[in-house]
């Protein structure tokens, strides 16, 4: 199956650039731009998050 770009943008550029916004709006500023720092656990399953969104938006994610 061929990769479908978004507006230019590959899927996971896309998941990333999601990504970003929620590390904001949970508290973690501009990642690395403050003292408030995500585990490695919360970097991968929220990354892992947007990119299944990103990929199925049809799937909902429990909180």
């Amino acid at each position: 199956m061929a990769e479908q770009a978004i507006g230019g943008y590959s899927r996971e550029q896309v998941a990333y650039m999601l990504f970003e916004r929620i590390a904001v709006a949970e508290g973690f500023g501009a990642l690395g731009h403050t003292t408030i720092k995500p585990t490695r656990e919360w970097i991968l399953t929220t990354y892992a998050e947007c990119l299944s969104t990103v990929i199925s938006p049809s799937v909902k994610w429990k909180s």
